[in-house]
């Protein structure tokens, strides 16, 4: 008789700093996704863009 002892996986401290990197927990069926350092970026750009656009459409106004 074989006895087989299963416990959950927990991602070491690395693995949970690591952008875009999936992670196991407790089974293959249930994963998290974290989001890609390169999508992050992208997004504060854009706000930073929209914000700026914002700020001169404002200005144009203004004057």
């Amino acid at each position: 008789m074989r006895l087989l002892l299963i416990f959950p996986s927990v991602p070491d401290d690395n693995e949970a700093e690591r952008p875009g990197v999936r992670c196991r927990r407790n089974s293959d069926s249930f994963l998290c996704f974290k989001p890609n350092e390169d999508e992050v970026a992208l997004m504060k750009l854009k706000h930073a863009e929209n914000q700026l656009n914002l700020k001169d459409k404002f200005m144009k106004r203004k004057s």
